[in-house]
Order: structure tokens, then sequence, then C-alpha cells
């Protein structure tokens, strides 16, 4: 769709695909003659040139007004009267005028007190930044073993291909669990945490420890009743403990499975909510027996028993679901495949050259011919009952009176009556229609999957080695765990997969371990108590190392930002867990910046507040799975990722920031009696401010989609519904911007428009994604609308309490007590 095809003055889209009703599939091409092709790209390159020279021009005024002492930061309040100063002292009533507290605030007299306290200005934040210095260090650490351990983190690091990349083991193991469990970690029998990677060993070799991990977050009520659990601290439990109920014995069923057929057999708009998170729980449990499947080992030896048979037949699920499950093994003949896969190749060529068979087709009827001449028990019991049951079918049909049941006991009571010589050639001719039809089953296994060379072909060295890295990890011979580790991953050193690259492998395994992003919340978190501290308490170190961790926080958030550049090959911005990580960023970019111009002291505030959220936002948004997903053909571009999708999102980051400035100035007007005159009109400027650079992103952004829908199939109004969205934003910060220009509102009024703000944003960041449709559309998150609608009432709230009028606020009430000289009636800090 991004590379049409241009000829004699036409362009031919690939304006659809799908599939016919016979199975094959069709696509749809539209041929677009237009001469005027040219002038929605030059339309943008001027609107954006000249917004961009417009608000430059702006920013270039604003900078010269500062320089030239017209506009500066506030550093004392409206100047009081000495009687009011003096009864102000001797109240012992302080007003927050400087958030910045940059002034010499140490006390006065006892020279050694000021000394100290000198000193603690420097120490405390070097301390601070010393001190965060060392939790990056120690979590950058590459993982260890320990003594007499095997090094799971060593196989952590080798490579699989899930979900259409290649990624290290360990990728695969947190993915997986915090699909099932909501976290990356689990805790043993010890209350112990555990790495992801050693569960993912658990379960994929069965051993006997798999299964009674408790990893299942299961906070339904009424699942946990239907299941017969208790309910308990943190909502885990093992798989061992409901297993019966998920996989009740043959021929009987369960009630879990009764509710489960009633949800599954439901269209998603008429589910309860009990029915949701039944089918979120079995989504849970596809997943885990997936992992389960894919490397599931076939017994080696040419023994025939009919559990043999089953397990080869178990793979013939594998070859409609290959897709979807991990491929641990790589080969030249069928690129990456399955563990159980290539186990059943491994054993296909062992059993072809014992029994002297050339192909697939005839090691399936040798196999079955060996088993029927053992004359096993469960099969033999398995045929009588099909000799049974042929009987009951040919008796209803002639119309014979009783029950299925009935009949029955009656041919059973008459074979029983029946000679030797009878009995003997009624059940041949049933074996033989049972053998020749479990021929067939097993042919249609073994014939996709070994192929028509799979016999000749050579085993594997990826398989040999991961099969005895397995097999050593369920027996617990950890020298071997380890030798084979590091035979393997010199392999793959020295001939790489396809499509491997090992030091992005070991980067990514890396990433996992040091987790840069969980790190940047705790760190945002003693940022935002650090300025707390810091209007609370008069010493202003605090405000300083709030300024030393942020930068470093950054510093680190961008690290974070970098290696999923790196990792996924892509543009910041691929999906909704990246647009979080990446409106973050560019919202504590945009605090520090604010905090240098206007030295106001709560660009730290914003750049706290913002990065946490954002990034709890992501954290959140990673339960899905992998957070590096592979993008559909149309996204698939690396132009328009880096153009238009990076600029709509700094839209999204601009119109948060002169929300959040909007919320701001609402709050500390309303509850507080630090809003002067000063401080409103210097957050008036950054809203503005902020607004302009929201307009000027969102604009060029949204038309460069239209250019985007325009070059991949020739209509410039050919987007969807998420650049609708995107339109919204334009239209409001346009709405925003004019109606300060016109002088409808003032810096109120620009402070609550901002805040509604926040509503347009979320919505076409989460609301429009809702609905389902559109190539941008990533897919219905439960509790998202529920979410998202909190937030738009908290927007509402606060930009109502906007709307007070002024002279109820506590912070005019406070100005006009001080300009009046009553100190009495000034509320205390």
């Amino acid at each position: 769709m991004n590379n049409p095809l241009r000829f004699a003055g036409k362009t031919f889209y690939q304006s659809s695909v799908n599939q016919g009703d016979d199975g094959v599939e069709q696509t749809g091409l539209q041929v677009v003659t237009n001469t005027g092709w040219m002038i929605p790209y030059i339309a943008c390159m001027v609107v954006g040139i000249g917004m961009f020279y417009q608000f430059t021009l702006a920013v270039i005024r604003f900078q010269k007004r500062r320089h030239r002492g017209v506009i500066s930061p506030p550093a004392t309040d409206t100047p009081l009267k000495a009687p009011a100063v003096a009864e102000l002292a001797s109240a012992k009533i302080v007003p927050v005028q400087n958030l910045d507290r940059s002034e010499d605030d140490s006390p006065g007299g006892d020279r050694p007190a000021r000394k100290w306290y000198q000193q603690a200005q420097h120490l405390v934040p070097l301390a601070v930044l010393a001190a965060a210095v060392l939790m990056i260090m120690r979590s950058s650490r590459v993982p260890d073993a320990g003594p007499n351990l095997p090094d799971i983190h060593a196989f952590g690091r080798l490579p699989i291909a899930f979900e259409g990349r290649i990624k290290p083991f360990d990728t695969l193991a947190r993915n997986s669990l915090r699909v099932i469990s909501g976290r990356n970690t689990y805790r043993d029998e010890n209350n112990t945490a555990q790495p992801a990677i050693r569960w993912l060993l658990d379960e994929i070799t069965q051993s006997s420890d798999a299964g009674e991990h408790k990893v299942f977050r299961i906070e339904s009520l009424d699942v946990l009743a239907v299941l017969k659990l208790e309910r308990r601290p943190g909502f885990r439990y093992a798989f061992s403990e409901f297993q019966d109920h998920v996989q009740p014995p043959p021929g009987s069923t369960s009630e879990y499975r009764t509710q489960l057929n009633k949800a599954m057999e439901t269209p998603a708009e008429q589910m309860t909510q009990y029915q949701r998170k039944l089918r979120e729980l079995h989504n849970k449990l596809q997943h885990y027996f997936a992992l389960r499947a894919a490397h599931a080992l076939l017994e080696p030896g040419t023994d025939i028993s009919l559990e043999k048979i089953s397990s080869i037949l178990r793979l013939r699920a594998l070859t409609n679901e290959a897709a979807n499950l991990p491929l641990g093994v790589p080969s030249e003949e069928h690129q990456w495949q399955t563990l159980a896969m290539e186990s059943l190749r491994a054993w296909a060529r062992t059993a072809a050259a014992e029994w002297k068979v050339d192909s697939p087709g005839a090691l399936a009827g040798e196999l079955v011919r060996r088993f029927g001449a053992k004359r096993d028990r469960q099969f033999e019991a398995i045929v009588e009952d099909n000799a049974v049951n042929t009987i009951v079918t040919q008796a209803q049909r002639q119309g014979l009176p009783g029950t299925a049941t009935e009949l029955r006991v009656t041919i059973r009571r008459q074979m029983a009556q029946l000679t030797d010589q009878e009995r003997d050639q009624l059940m041949d001719r049933i074996r033989q229609q049972e053998l020749d039809r479990l021929t067939q089953q097993v042919s249609s296994v073994l014939v996709p999957i070994v192929g028509p060379r799979g016999l000749s072909n050579p085993t594997p060295e990826g398989y040999r080695r991961l099969s005895a890295i397995l097999a050593a990890w369920e027996t617990g011979e950890n020298d071997s765990f380890d030798a084979e580790v590091q035979a393997l991953g010199k392999a793959y050193a020295a001939h790489p997969p396809k499509d491997y690259q090992g030091w992005r492998a070991r980067f990514e395994h890396h990433f996992n371990s040091f987790e840069p992003f969980y790190l940047s919340i705790i760190f945002y978190v003693l940022v935002f108590l650090l300025v707390a501290l810091s209007w609370l308490a008069k010493p202003s170190w605090f405000n300083r190392a709030a300024r030393l961790l942020v930068y470093l926080t950054f510093a680190l958030h961008t690290y974070g930002l970098v290696a999923r550049i790196i990792i996924s090959g892509r543009p910041p911005v691929t999906n909704l867990y990246s647009s979080a990580i990446f409106i973050g960023w560019g919202a504590v970019l945009a605090g520090i910046v604010i905090e240098r111009i206007h030295r106001m002291g709560f660009g730290n505030v914003i750049a706290a507040a913002a990065g946490f959220a954002t990034l709890l936002v992501a954290q959140n948004l990673a339960g899905d799975g992998d957070t590096f997903t592979v993008l559909v053909a149309v996204l698939d571009t690396q132009f328009w990722l880096a153009t238009h999708v990076v600029c709509i999102t700094e839209g999204y980051t601009s119109t948060y920031v002169a929300g959040l400035l909007g919320i701001i100035y609402i709050l500390r007007g309303v509850c507080t009696p630090s809003l002067t005159d000063s401080i409103g009109k210097n957050l008036a400027r950054a809203i503005y401010g902020t607004t302009c650079t929201a307009m000027f992103f969102s604009f060029v952004g949204t038309v460069l989609g239209g250019l985007w829908a325009d070059d991949s199939w020739g209509r410039f109004w050919g987007w969807d519904p998420k650049e609708n969205g995107a339109l919204i934003i334009v239209l409001w910060n346009a709405l925003v911007l004019h109606a300060r220009w016109d002088g409808m509102i003032k810096d109120r009024g620009l402070a609550v428009l901002a805040v509604l703000g926040n509503i347009t944003v979320s919505w076409s960041w989460f609301g429009v994604n809702e609905l389902g449709v559109g190539l941008h559309s990533y897919g219905f998150t439960e509790g998202v609308m529920l979410a998202l609608g909190l937030f738009c009432g908290t927007q509402l709230l606060i930009a109502a309490a906007g709307c007070i009028p002024r002279q109820l606020w506590w912070s005019q009430i406070a100005a006009a007590n001080r300009a009046a000289g009553d100190t009495d009636k000034t509320p205390a800090v």
C-alpha cells in the first residue's frame, strides 16, 4: 500500500484486501489521475513555514522583553505596607511567593549554623543525585545466577521467533508472565521474588514445579466461585489449583466449561462482566497452553504406544496455529519452527532409518501397522467400544426400540454369547477400520510437518542443543545446562539464523533487566516529593535536589526511548504503549524548558507529574504482551512514522502540558493564596506559548496524515477516524488562540480552555481507538472507557472551579487583604 504503481500519468493504488467466500484472497485496485496532486504538499509547506515563522517571532519578542527586564520571574509579591510587614513578621506568617527559592534563605545570626546551612545547600542535592546514580548502576548490572545455580540469564539471551520478530527468551518469558499474572516476576513457595525466565523454563519442560507457581491473576469473585477457589491477597493462583475445572476427565464436563461455552457464544456487545472475565481467563490459559505445546518434546526411540501416537496427533493443531506459537528452532529448510515440530522430525528420521521407509506417508502406515500388531489394551478397549457404537447406530436406523444405553447393554450381552471365531471376525473388521482411520490421521500430521525432504535432512543443531538444554533443566544437571547454553550461543554467533542479530538480542535482554522506565517512575515520584518539601520547608536545597534529579531522570527516560528505537529499528511511536512513553518524554522536556525560561518553581512539578502519569499509563498498556508490535502493511513505513506520527504525538504532548499549566493556575488560585498577579501572568504566558506549539505540531501532523493517505491510496481525505481526532485538537487549539487574540478570554479563561483541551487530546488518543475501526485502531482495551470517563470528569470539575467568580478565589481574598493591610484575615499557609 505504501508503494503504489505510477505509470503513464496514472497511479494504481491497492485500496482494499479481503477474503472471498471460497477462501481466495482478493485485492481491490484504485486508479487515480490527479493533475493537482502537488497542491496539498505545497500548501502544507507554506502554512507550516508561516506558522513556524509567526510563532518564532513571538518567542524572540518575548526573550527580548525578558532581557530588558519588562518580563521577569516573580521574585516578590506586591509591596506590603510597613505596618503590615511588621504584623506579618510578628505573626510568623510566610506567604508563598516564589517557589523557586533561589535566594539565600539561610538562617542569620549564628555563624556556625549559617556555615552548616550553606554546606547543606550543596551537599543535600549532591547526596540525592549520588543515591539515584547508585540505584541506576545497581539496576544496570547484568544479573548473576549465583553459585552452583544454572545460568538462566544466559539462556534468556538466546533467540526465539514469536509475534513476527526475533526476540530473546527473556522477553518471551516477561511478556507471557505479564499477560497471565500482570507482572514480570513471580513468588515461589518461600515468597521470594523469582525472574520470569525461571517460570518459563519450568513450564515448557513441564518439570515437577510446573503448574505449581501461583501466577494466574483471577480477581473476579464470580470466576473464583465457579472454579471453587478461595479469595486470597493478590488474587494469584496456581494452574494445579483449578486444572480439574479447566480440563475435566474425558466424558465429563464442569461448570466452568459450561459457563465458558455460553460466554464464547455470546456477542461481545451483549456479554456481562462475568462473561468477559471468563473469556479473559480463557485467553490467559490459551497463551499458557501454547507455550507448553510449542516446546513439547516427543519421547525418543522407536517403541510404539498409544500415548506416543496421541502425542503425534496433538501436533496437528500446531500446523494450523504455528504463526501464533513461539518458534525456537531455526533451520535452513523450514526457517524458524517450534521445538515440538522439530522433535517430531527428529523422531521421524530415526524411525524411518530403522524401519527402512522413505516417505512420511509410508512411515505413518508402518507406525500404525506395528502398533496394531501389538494389540494394545487401551486401543482394544476403544475398538470394542466403537464396535458396540457401530451396531447401536445401525439398530437405531432400523427403528429398534430402546435408548442408546439400553441398546448398548443388550448388544454387549449378545456379543458375549458369540463364539470366539464370530467375535474375532467382528473385532478384526472394526479394528482394521480404526487402524485405517488412524493411519490417515497420523499421515495428515507427518506429511506436512516432515515434508518431502524431511527424512533426509540433517537434524538442526539448534534443535539438538535446545532440547539438551531443556532436558538438563528438567533433570537438574546445572553444568550440562550451562555448557549447552554456551555452545548454542556460540553456534548462533558463528552461523546466525535468519533475521537474527546477536547484538540486538543481547541489548534487548539488558534493556529488560535494566528496566529504565520503572526506575524513572520511582524518580519522578521522588522529584515531586522533593518539590513538595521545598514548598513546606524553608530550605531551598530540596528544590535544587529536585532540579538535579529531574535532569537525571530525563536522561534515563531518554535512554529508554532511544533503546526502544534501537531494538525495534523504528521511529519512537508505533503503538499506544510507545506513544505514552514519547508523550511523557516530551512533557518532561517541556517542563524543564518552562522551568529554565520562567523560573516559577513548578516546571519540575509538570515534569514529575507528566512523566509519572504517562509511564504509569504505559505500564498498564504493557499487560497485553509484547510492546514491540509488528505493524500492519499500510503503517509499515519509516518516513511517515517519523514525520506524521511524531508531529501528531508532539501536538498531544504540548496540549497536555498547556492543560497541566492550566490546572496549576486554577488550583493554585482557588485552593492557595499564592497565585499573585505576576505569577498568574507568567503562567498565562506559559500556557499561551505551549498552546502555540501544540497548534503548530497538531496542524502540520494532521495535514501530513492527509498526505500519507494521498500517497498510500490516492485520497487526501482517505484517512481513518484517528485523524479526525487529530483534527479536533487542531480546531480546539485554534479556538483557544483566536479567543485569546480577540480578547474574548483573558488569563483565567485561557487556563480553563487549556484544561478542557486535555479532554480533546484524551479522546483522540484513547477514545477514538475504542471505536475499533481504522488503521490506527489498536483494539478495544478493557477498562479504558471507564478510566477515560473518570479523567474527563476530573477535568470538567477543575474547569468548573476555574469558572468560580475570582473574588471567591483564596488567592484573590488574600491579595485583597494584603492590599488593605488587614493581615488578621489572611489565611495561614
